[in-house]
Order: structure tokens, then C-alpha cells, then sequence
């Protein structure tokens, strides 16, 4: 079975991943879709995936809901 996705996602790539509850850091890629974090981890971008390049930075998953 292909993957399907229902739209052009964003791919946060090479950040630093700190979960709140339960604790935990990691370096990790986001695959963002929509308002949804659908994939975490070593992520390869799709043709048509944005992809910024967030070596450096801190990423808090749902620590702000705007």
C-alpha cells in the first residue's frame, strides 16, 4: 500500500525535541501536517514538502496552542 497523505506537509529537520511530560530530549525530525504533528523521528522529506532546517533550535511539542 503507498502512503497517501491528505496534503503539502512541512518537515522540521535536525532540531532538538524536549517533551514536557514525561521528560524527555531528543534530536528528531517533525513532519507537520495541517495543524498535526504526524511523524517523528529520522523523517525523509516527500516531493513538495517545505523542509526548514532547524539545526540549533529547541522544539516544546504542544507547549503553545495558538
Amino acid at each position: 500500500m503507498a502512503y497517501r497523505r491528505a496534503s503539502v506537509a512541512t518537515v522540521l529537520k535536525g532540531a532538538t525535541v524536549v517533551d514536557v511530560e514525561p521528560a524527555q530530549v531528543e534530536a528528531a525530525d517533525l513532519r507537520i501536517e495541517g495543524e498535526r504533528i504526524t511523524a517523528r523521528g529520522a523523517i525523509d522529506p516527500l516531493p513538495g514538502d517545505e523542509i526548514i532546517d532547524l539545526k540549533g533550535k529547541l522544539i516544546f511539542p504542544g507547549l503553545v496552542s495558538a
